[in-house]
C-alpha cells in the first residue's frame, strides 16, 4: 500500500492536491501551519492511507501513458492543422513540397 504523504503549496502542487481528500494543504511559509498538519496526520494515521489511495486514483485517471499519448497526438494534429492554414505554409510550404 502506498504511504506517500504530500503536503504543500509549491508550484503545481496546489492543482494536484485536493485538501482533505488526497492530502493536506498548508499556508506557504507558515511553519506553524505545516507543523499542525503533520501532527494531525501523525495522530490520525488512517488518513495517510486514505489520502494515498485517493492520490493514486487521481494519478491513474489523469497521468497515465494512454491519456498522455492522446493529448500529445491531439496537440500535434492541432499544430499541423494550424500550420497548414497559415499564410507561411501557403507561401513557403508549397515550394518545399509540404503536403
Amino acid at each position: 500500500m502506498p504511504t506517500d504523504l504530500k503536503i504543500g503549496i509549491i508550484g503545481g502542487i496546489k492543482e494536484l492536491i485536493k485538501d482533505k481528500w488526497n492530502g493536506l494543504l498548508f499556508k506557504h511559509g507558515d511553519n506553524k501551519d505545516l507543523s499542525k498538519k503533520i501532527n494531525y496526520l501523525l495522530n490520525n494515521r488512517h488518513l495517510i492511507e486514505k489520502y494515498s489511495q485517493n492520490a493514486l486514483e487521481i494519478t491513474n485517471n489523469n497521468f497515465n501513458s494512454n491519456l498522455y499519448y492522446k493529448k500529445l497526438t491531439k496537440l500535434y494534429h492541432t499544430c499541423i492543422n494550424d500550420l497548414k492554414t497559415s499564410r507561411a505554409y501557403k507561401t513557403v510550404g508549397y515550394y518545399r513540397g509540404w503536403t
